[in-house]
Formats: C-alpha cells, sequence, structure tokens
C-alpha cells in the first residue's frame, strides 16, 4: 500500500486512534472518493469517537466494545442535539450521511475481522418522506427560461473578455437546464455525465448511464441536443482554449473560476445552484429544482403520447406507478408494453 495516496488528516486519525491497528489507513486508501467526500468523513469519524468517549467509554475503545446502544445514542446525538455551522439543527441528508460514514467503517472492520460482531447494522435511519409535489413547466415557461438569455452574445462576451467567468457561469447554468428538459436526468445524473456517454444506434442518438441504484439505461435524445452538445465543446475551446475529449464531463462547473477543465464530476447541488441561476436571469415567477425539469420531461413525453411504460424505462423509474403520478388525466397503462429497441424520442415544442 502505497502511504504517500494517504491524506494527513487521516494519517492523524489513524494516529489518534491506535486502537484500529492501523485499518484506518487501508479504509481511506481502499474507499475511492473525492477529497472533499474524505474530508467530511474524517470529521464525522471524528465527532463519532468523540461522542462515545465523552459519553459512554473513558478511553479510547476497541471497536469490538461499541455496541448497538451506542451508535443508536449518536444516532439520537445527530438528530436533537448536533447542529450546522449556523446553530441549525442537521438536515435529513446530513444526519443520513453522517450514520452511513460510521456504519460503512464498521462493516469494513467486520470484514476484515477486526471485529466479532457489526452491531451498526441494527440502526436505521429512516428520513422523513418529502411529499413535496413536483411542478412540471408548461413549454411556454420553458421557452421562457431559454430564451432570458442570447448564447451567441454569451459567448462572443466571453470570448472578447467580457466578465468571462460570470457570463460562463450563465451559460453552463443555459445548458445544463436546456439538457435536464429534454432528457428528464437525475442531478446525480446529468452531474457525472460524460461525453462518451452520447452514443448513436441505427442513427438515433442517445445516452448511455447506470444509473440509480445502479440500473442501467439508455435515453434517446433529439438532434437539437446532440448540436446543442457539439456547440458548447466548440465554444469552451474558442473561449478557454481547451478541448473537450470524451473522457471529460459535460457539465463543467470549476473551469470559470480555474480555467481547467473539471477533473471531477460536479456535485449534485452545483447544479441546483445552476438551475437557480438561469431561472433568475428570467422574468418569471419560479421557484424550482432540477426534479421539477424531470418532471417536466416526463409529463411532456405522456404529453406527446409516448406510452407510458416507455416513458417509464426513459426516465428509469423503478415501479411504473411513478411515472404514472404524472399522467393525471390519462390511463396509458392499458396494453402498455415493453420496447423492444430504441425509438427516437419526439420533438418537444421549445425554442
Amino acid at each position: 500500500m502505497n502511504e504517500k495516496k494517504i491524506p494527513v488528516e487521516v494519517q492523524e486519525l489513524s494516529n489518534d486512534y491506535p486502537c484500529f491497528g492501523g485499518l484506518l489507513n487501508e479504509y481511506f486508501y481502499l474507499k475511492h472518493t473525492t477529497r472533499k467526500n474524505t474530508m467530511d468523513i474524517v470529521r464525522t469519524l471524528r465527532e463519532f469517537f468523540n461522542f462515545i468517549m465523552h459519553n459512554y467509554l473513558a478511553e479510547a475503545p476497541h471497536p469490538n466494545d461499541i455496541q448497538a446502544i451506542h451508535f443508536s445514542k449518536y444516532l439520537h446525538y445527530l438528530e436533537n442535539v448536533a447542529t450546522n455551522r449556523q446553530g441549525n439543527p442537521l438536515a435529513q441528508n446530513t444526519i443520513s450521511a453522517r450514520l452511513t460514514a460510521v456504519k460503512s467503517l464498521w462493516s469494513f472492520l467486520y470484514i476484515k475481522g477486526f471485529v466479532t460482531k457489526n452491531e451498526s447494522t441494527l440502526v436505521k435511519y429512516k428520513k422523513t418522506v418529502n411529499k413535496r409535489d413536483y411542478t412540471a413547466l408548461t413549454p411556454e415557461q420553458v421557452n421562457g427560461v431559454l430564451n432570458s438569455l442570447d448564447i451567441d452574445a454569451i459567448v462572443k462576451s466571453c470570448i472578447d473578455g467580457h466578465k468571462k467567468k460570470t457570463n460562463m457561469k450563465k451559460y453552463v447554468a443555459w445548458f445544463t437546464f436546456k439538457i435536464l428538459v429534454h432528457t428528464g436526468l437525475r442531478e446525480s445524473e446529468i452531474a457525472s455525465l460524460q461525453f462518451k456517454n452520447l452514443r448513436s444506434h441505427n442513427g438515433i442518438p442517445y445516452i448511455d448511464l447506470i444509473g440509480k441504484g445502479q440500473k442501467y439505461r439508455q435515453v434517446p435524445v433529439c438532434s437539437t441536443i446532440v448540436d446543442m452538445i457539439d456547440k458548447f465543446k466548440s465554444d469552451f475551446h474558442k473561449i478557454w482554449g481547451i478541448v473537450l475529449s470524451d473522457n471529460d464531463y459535460v457539465i463543467q462547473s470549476a473551469y470559470y473560476s480555474t480555467g481547467l477543465a473539471n477533473k471531477e464530476s460536479a456535485s449534485t447541488s452545483t447544479i441546483f445552484r445552476l438551475i437557480k441561476l438561469i431561472v433568475s436571469e428570467s422574468n418569471l415567477d419560479l421557484s424550482i429544482s432540477p426534479h421539477d425539469l424531470r418532471a417536466t420531461y416526463v409529463t411532456q413525453m405522456l404529453n406527446e403520447g409516448v406510452p407510458v411504460y416507455q416513458v417509464s424505462q426513459w426516465a428509469g423509474h423503478a415501479n411504473i406507478n411513478t411515472t404514472k403520478t404524472y399522467d393525471k388525466d390519462r390511463n396509458r397503462l392499458t396494453n402498455a408494453h415493453s420496447p423492444k429497441f430504441i425509438v427516437a424520442p419526439p420533438a418537444l415544442d421549445y425554442d
């Protein structure tokens, strides 16, 4: 194992808790994640260890000494005591991420035979169901957002060096919005989308991806999106002098501050902020999320007469009833069938 690849913060954590027998270094070495995520996990593990030692075990415990009650008490602490930097209660996603980080380490220790039992599996965190109804935009609203920017003028300003970073960010926001309403991708899917994922079969372009639950699917796209992506790559080269390769990410979120192409995929929070930015550029009174654009895609596909089973496949819904919730005024489940091949999606009435 190459110790040079271990961040100093991880090494310090391992030194502070020798009771793990050096396995912390191995755990982080094998865990493929970004540096930011690594630092988040390190902070979470320190928080967990300190919580256990302060409240239950005076000295650094052996992992075998930590039982289900300790994991349960930590979860209770996260839900009812811990706060964020602003002093507010932790968000559900934060609670889930911290508990998952701790449980992941214990699963690793159990697999390595370092602990005889893994009682972290007995503790579950159930998020409160988000009952928010997602809003499907009308074609007029979609066009209102897309027409809020003159992309040719934006590109020219970038090339001329006028507010280059600011204008490029607007371009990326517009670009992201248009892809989402034409494909229905999830935030995580568009964030990790690479140019090599855009392929063609029998003349029909499609996006090849591994989506939620590690499920493979193909999402056909119209020629408008293919042309737009090609133009974006060309504009990117004109503005930054960088040729984007097939292995580069489609959503480039860092270069407008660094001048370099992304080395890692954008975060889902970045996608959310980009959508918020482009909507703010329009005169429409809208408060939407990337998932609203997914709802827009599904709704428009159904409105165009695409069978609900086909839309469900394209959207990557695990249950066809999820797709049906967008089809409140129709009943397309009768005689629904599984598609045998890729078919071209209908052209949507967007500018």
